[in-house]
């Protein structure tokens, strides 16, 4: 009898194991993004309240696509801390996009000062099949960031520290 229950322990230990080492290869994937290194801004277009913007490569700034929900609280905690930290971003473009119907704009200001009053910072609309196409997840919140010559730099899925930001936007080009 004793054997038995040794023998179930293991068994479960091992699918336990294989579960862990599961959950952690799919973090993985979705942190390391499925964007080639060679991916290019893309002429993404978007919607705000003054009408329709296409993103393009400007030759200057570096830029940053973070895909948020408005609903989501990882999206939340990303974007409190961009505003928290929105002095050490000087110096890029920031687009923060969602696939929201209705952008709510002033809870949105109310939430998040710097970035909504920020003129290197655009607020937009977009289209689930344009995310889906030009950066391979609907995950939010995702952050791509392209240097000034618009080569992909970096790219998460889920929560990141300003920090770990900070050196990819530092990059004139990506090497």
């Amino acid at each position: 009898m004793p054997v038995v229950t040794l023998r179930r322990l293991a068994a479960i230990a091992t699918l336990s194991g294989m579960a862990i080492a599961l959950t952690w290869l799919v973090v993985q994937v979705q942190r390391n993004g499925h964007m080639s290194a060679a991916t290019r801004l893309p002429a993404l277009a978007y919607r705000d309240a003054r009408g329709s913007h296409v993103i393009r490569v400007n030759g200057r700034q570096p830029t940053m696509i973070v895909l948020f929900d408005s609903r989501c609280g990882h999206c939340a905690y990303q974007l409190s801390d961009i505003d928290r930290r929105f002095a050490d971003l000087a110096g890029s473009r920031i687009y923060l996009l969602t696939t929201e119907r209705t952008l709510p704009l002033e809870e949105l200001a109310h939430r998040w000062p710097a970035l909504a009053s920020a003129p290197a910072v655009a607020w937009g609309t977009v289209s689930a099949s344009d995310v889906r196409a030009h950066f391979h997840t609907l995950a939010t919140p995702a952050l791509f960031i392209f240097d000034a010559q618009g080569a992909l730099v970096t790219q998460y899925v889920g929560e990141v520290k300003v920090d770990a930001l900070l050196p990819a936007l530092a990059r004139r080009t990506a090497s």
